[in-house]
């Protein structure tokens, strides 16, 4: 009887008009205070009913797009489906919270994939293997690979050493142009074989948005091999919304994200 974590949802608004709303309300005391962990502090604040007019008209139009939660999404509307029909019924609305892609502060940083140490792969093979597709270029620096290559491009680290792949054909869709989609179409599946369910199991590869948790795991022998990915350009993900379409799986970690557990909405006694 309610939604215990709410959609992330962003916007685009370049005249920052939550931005202004906000600022008055931080001359007030936050209703809520935490640290979420080391370096990481939140604070909360209520905004005066007065604005509520003000946010409506601004988003009453808006085009919104799911960055993170989309299977809340779907669960919310099979709920819907199964209780009874009524107007103002508290499960016919989804809870959300909203951010500015225009809103300095907001950034989009990549998935990178850790691999597990269940299978043995010959990554000496593997890479004869994706040449055909991509050109490679090998370093002992990540420093100096990590700034090379397009938004389509992908690290392979193993053995001490950044293999940097391109594609040697240039994007001929959108998620031709998006690092995860090319890394999975014709690396992981093509060159190292993993088939549909190996890759949906879980038990095969792992996903991280921190960069150096990949190259501590294979230093330590944790991993055998880890893949560090470009994040998603703005305009792309842009257009793949438009478009009525769906991100790759685990393509873009949006930050900062509102942690679980802070707001609820709950409906209770409600259901009448």
């Amino acid at each position: 009887h309610g939604q215990l974590s709410p959609i992330f949802g962003i916007y685009d608004d370049p005249l920052l008009i939550l931005e202004d709303i906000g600022r008055e309300s931080l001359e007030k005391r936050p209703v809520i205070s935490f640290s979420q962990e080391p370096g990481v502090f939140n604070r909360i604040w209520e905004v005066p009913g007065h604005h509520n007019q003000a946010i409506e008209n601004l988003m009453r139009d808006k085009k919104i797009f799911i960055a993170d939660g989309h299977h809340r999404y779907e669960t919310a509307l099979n709920y819907k489906k199964l209780m009874p029909e009524s107007e103002n019924a508290p499960w016919n609305y989804v809870f959300i919270y909203l951010s500015n892609i225009s809103s300095p502060g907001l950034e989009i940083f990549p998935y990178h994939r850790i691999i597990s140490p269940k299978k043995n792969f010959d990554w000496e093979r593997i890479i004869s293997l994706a040449k055909d597709e991509f050109n490679i270029s090998f370093t002992a620096d990540f420093p100096e690979v990590s700034e090379q290559g397009r938004a389509d491009s992908f690290i392979l680290y193993y053995s001490k050493c950044f293999a940097l792949f391109t594609p040697r054909h240039h994007p001929s869709d959108i998620f031709s142009r998006i690092g995860a989609y090319v890394l999975d179409k014709l690396f992981l599946r093509r060159a190292m074989e993993l088939s549909d369910e190996q890759l949906a199991s879980g038990e095969f590869i792992s996903y991280t948005h921190d960069q150096d948790k990949v190259i501590s795991k294979v230093d330590s022998g944790a991993a055998p091999a880890g893949f560090l990915l470009k994040p998603v350009p703005m305009e792309v993900l842009r257009e793949v919304c438009e478009t009525g379409q769906v991100m790759p799986r685990k393509s873009t970690y949006f930050y900062p994200k509102l942690p679980t557990g802070v707001l609820f909405h709950l409906w209770g006694d409600k259901l009448a």
